[in-house]
């Protein structure tokens, strides 16, 4: 589902800092069933919504994300050793949302790769 902001809106993220949405803002709830009663009261429009994904794309979106992954596992294990810390934990569970986002169409793979690349800067430990 894809919504606009008809006026301002203040949300909680997942990392518990709490955003203003301004009027005009597109953006992409990640619980539909919360932003159900603002679309009733007038606070949100739905702009679209999406289709389910099908198997044979969450298939190719599995493929290039798992890529994706060997790719900065293999430079990782090129550049340095790694050193896992609270940053490479938050990092880990970014991708992981990241990658449950995207299988249902609401995340980007754009956003993955940069959190991969995070992940990575997180961890390496030059040698």
């Amino acid at each position: 589902m894809i919504c606009q902001s008809i006026s301002s809106l203040k949300v909680r993220g997942s990392d518990g800092i709490v955003r203003e949405i301004p009027p005009g803002e597109i953006f992409y709830p990640r619980y539909p069933e919360i932003i159900e009663p603002l679309i009733k009261a007038g606070k949100v429009r739905v702009i679209e919504n999406q289709k389910p994904i099908s198997e044979e794309r969450k298939k190719t979106l599995d493929m290039v994300m798992s890529a994706t992954i060997i790719s900065i596992r293999d430079a990782i294990i090129r550049d340095g050793r790694w050193k896992h810390s609270p940053a490479t934990h938050t990092a880990e569970q970014e991708i992981e949302q990241l990658q449950h986002e995207i299988m249902e169409g609401r995340g980007k793979l754009f956003d993955f790769r940069a959190a991969c690349g995070r992940w990575k800067n997180a961890g390496i430990k030059k040698k």
